[in-house]
């Protein structure tokens, strides 16, 4: 549906914004380190079970410390939504063509003196 697509685009402007969908991502795989998988293999390994909560993931924001999936904040709660299409590029350019709209409204809404509607925006945002 409409509103499905427009929730897992939003969800990916957020992994956008927390720079989940550029980082590569090792996983424990049996005991043995797997990877690089990029954002949306990551997610999907998740979404098969094929990998659970607790097993431990690393990106290089991490340091050297490798930490249970369900202990990374940002990536966890980003990889569980079911409802998000893969970050493909298709994908990519629809949320950066959104995001450019919103923050053209912004502005456009400034230039004509709309200080209502520009905080309006900009909460939104």
């Amino acid at each position: 549906s409409a509103f499905a697509r427009v929730a897992a685009l939003q969800q990916d402007v957020k992994a956008l914004e927390v720079g989940l969908i550029n980082k590569k991502f090792y996983y424990n795989d049996d005991g043995t380190k797997a990877g690089p998988v990029s954002y949306s293999e990551l997610k999907s390994i998740f979404q098969e079970g094929r990998i659970a909560d607790e097993e431990l993931v690393w990106f290089k924001d991490m340091g050297r410390e490798w930490k249970p999936l369900s202990e990374t904040g940002d990536l966890y709660q980003a990889i569980q939504r079911l409802d998000t299409p893969p970050a493909d590029s298709d994908a990519a350019r629809e949320v950066a063509a959104v995001k450019i709209q919103r923050w053209a409204r912004g502005i456009l809404a400034r230039r004509k003196g709309g200080d209502a509607e520009a905080e309006r925006v900009s909460k939104t945002q």
